[in-house]
């Protein structure tokens, strides 16, 4: 019979901690009543590979937004 030897997934949680970190900042960052911010904001989340789905809630309200640029 042969032994599993234990994966380490300390990296890997560590990197979910992080891209969760940078996906909640984008998603406050896309509340700022600073129009720079708020755009900054909505770059960042059509980079990220993650971001349509995971932030589509969230898109899906900024189409009502009076920004045409953010719509």
């Amino acid at each position: 019979m042969s032994r599993r030897t234990p994966v380490d997934t300390s990296g890997l949680a560590a990197a979910e901690a992080k891209a969760l970190r940078e996906l909640r900042r984008t998603l406050l960052d896309l509340e700022s009543p600073d129009l720079g911010t708020m755009y900054d904001a909505g770059g960042r989340l059509i980079a990220t590979e993650a971001g349509a789905l995971s932030l589509l809630p969230k898109a899906m309200e900024l189409l009502g937004g009076d920004d045409p640029v953010i719509r």
